[in-house]
Order: C-alpha cells, then sequence, then structure tokens
C-alpha cells in the first residue's frame, strides 16, 4: 500500500517513542486513536515491519498490538535519524519513590527504614488481645441488671426490695459461676429501668 513519506514518518515516531503501538482493527476508521493519520495506513505500515520482524504482532479482542524488537529499534533509528542513545519509552527505568529514612536507632525499625517485623506482630498480638478483652466484656454486659429496686414488681405483683432479679438473655457459665439468680424477663418493662452492667 502506498503511503505518504509524512505519514509513515508519524507512524514511526509514535512507535519509537513508546516502543509500543496499538491499533483497533477497524480498516475504515478515519484516524487513528492516537496519532493523525488513517487507521489502515496505521496497520499497513506496521505490517510491512511485522514481515521484516522488526514488530511483533498480538491480535486480540479485535485490536493489534505491536512491539518493538532490537532489530525494529535500530531500524527505527537510521530511518528518523536519531542517535544511539535514545531508547523508547518501555527500554527506561522508572525512578522509584525512594522511601523517607527516619533519624535515631529505634531497634523497631529495620536497616530500610522501615517497622520491623517482630514490631508488626506486636501490635498485632495486642490488637487481638484487645478484641479478645471486648468480646469478653460484651459477653458480661449481655447480662441485663434491675438496678431501680422501688419500680420493679415481681411476679406477683408485689415490690421487691431485696433482691434485685437478674436476669440473662444468653445463660452460660458465667452466670452459674458467680451465683447470679437467673429469672424470667419481668412482665411489666415499662417499669423497670434496664442497665448495662459493665
Amino acid at each position: 500500500m502506498l503511503i505518504p513519506k509524512q505519514n509513515r514518518k508519524l507512524i514511526y515516531e509514535a512507535l519509537f517513542k513508546d516502543g509500543v503501538l496499538v491499533a483497533k482493527k477497524d480498516f475504515n476508521a478515519p484516524k487513528h486513536d492516537e496519532i493523525d493519520v488513517p487507521n489502515l495506513q496505521v496497520i499497513k505500515a506496521l505490517q510491512s515491519l511485522d514481515s521484516k520482524q522488526f514488530v511483533k504482532t498480538q491480535f486480540s479482542w479485535q485490536y493489534y498490538y505491536y512491539t518493538l524488537t532490537d532489530a525494529g529499534i535500530e531500524y527505527l533509528r537510521e530511518y528518523l535519524h536519531l542517535p544511539s542513545e535514545i531508547f523508547p519509552a518501555t527500554f527506561k527505568k522508572t525512578a522509584r519513590p525512594s522511601a523517607p529514612r527516619r533519624a535515631g536507632n529505634d531497634p523497631a525499625l529495620c536497616f530500610s527504614g522501615y517497622p520491623s517485623r517482630s514490631l508488626h506482630f506486636r501490635q498485632l498480638r495486642s490488637w487481638i488481645l484487645l478484641q479478645r478483652k471486648r468480646q469478653s466484656s460484651c459477653w458480661i454486659r449481655q447480662r441485663i441488671r434491675c438496678l431501680d429496686r422501688h419500680q420493679h414488681t415481681n411476679r406477683l405483683g408485689k415490690r421487691s426490695f431485696r433482691n434485685p432479679v437478674i436476669y440473662d438473655q444468653s445463660p452460660g457459665p458465667f452466670a452459674l459461676s458467680q451465683g447470679l439468680v437467673l429469672s424470667n424477663i419481668p412482665d411489666s418493662r415499662d417499669f423497670v429501668r434496664v442497665l448495662y452492667s459493665s
């Protein structure tokens, strides 16, 4: 296919700049997604480079993926008159952001300046112990006491002043080991002020 020299140069510059080029398999598209060149010319120019083994072609989901080879890099350098120090973006190493160094001789920090693994496990262990403590305190809070003796009535309708009735929503070994008096939930909840024991 005859491709104008200006368009071929734009295609090769875009390919060399990134090291890869993607083209949709749409031969009737007026222009390529990234380059201001008809899509058919992009596909055919890269197809000719593929036949010379200057690019590798991968086709997937109606898209062509072209990747430059080492021979293709040398060919495009000669064609575009570029010095040998210039490489495609895929060959350049990206600079990683350096981790901030921490000052001081903290034994919890390892050589890299990050918290050591032992510190992590100590924090994890303390978090687990805290969760266990919270679960046990929630289990204790489920024991509901009627602390307002003046407003409580027993089953017979008489007020009980001596022993507040303690009932348990989920009776367990805790209630039995503490010797708590268990009874049913009072019938008249309007007169009962229920507080959670801590």
